[in-house]
């Protein structure tokens, strides 16, 4: 009874399917994304982008739903109907699977869009606070007296070991590395998920021929 209420396989397949699309994009964005990130925060970039894509996906889905319900037209009326029966209910048809191979390349570029745009708002964030965590950090030193002064030969022994400042890329470089990062990431999890739903797809029609 409550499984033909709520949809409990949906929300069960969108969690599998997340969890997949994490842990291969978090694993390509670490190999791909410069400067690299450590494995937690490749991690976190992928856990976060894939959450607001699940979000603002969801969102669409029910506005778009909203508006092809206000349309006075027969095609519109089934289109809504086939998909709400395949994402909520499992049921598809041959008209259903030919929207879905359409849909699914709006969702492809559509969601390398949205990952892209929430990395790069995620990245800016965390090196704004990094950035003021620093400056926090030399006002602190600043501040603090010096009690004793430090001899001529230490003062050179320090000057030996000034690492040389590191050369910072251009940030439309950045940008392209992280496109591009973000693009192969997004189409190996898309890839991924695509061959388990034939997999399974596959398997359904089988059982079913028996």
């Amino acid at each position: 009874m409550v499984s033909n209420v709520l949809p409990l396989r949906t929300v069960l397949y969108q969690s599998v399917f997340l969890l997949i699309a994490i842990a291969i994009e978090a694993t390509v964005l670490y190999r791909l994304l410069d400067p690299p990130p450590t494995p937690k925060q490749s991690i976190q970039y992928a856990t976060s982008i894939n959450l607001l894509c699940t979000v603002v996906g969801w969102l669409f889905f029910f506005v778009f739903y909203g508006i092809a319900t206000a349309l006075p037209s027969a095609w519109t009326t089934r289109f809504e109907t086939n998909l709400v029966q395949f994402i909520f209910f499992d049921r598809w048809t041959s008209e259903t699977a030919t929207t879905l191979i359409l849909l699914s390349l709006i969702m492809f570029f559509a969601s390398f869009a949205i990952k892209q745009s929430g990395l790069i708002g995620l990245r800016w964030l965390l090196e704004a606070g990094s950035k003021k965590e620093d400056k926090k950090t030399a006002e602190e030193l600043a501040e603090t007296p010096i009690k004793t002064n430090p001899s001529p030969r230490r003062v050179i022994q320090d000057m030996r070991y000034v690492e040389p400042p590191e050369k910072v890329p251009s940030e439309r470089l950045s940008r392209r590395a992280q496109a591009r990062a973000v693009l192969s990431a997004n189409a190996w999890s898309f890839s991924a998920i695509s061959a388990l739903l034939i997999l399974r797809f596959a398997f359904q029609s089988t059982l079913n021929l028996l």
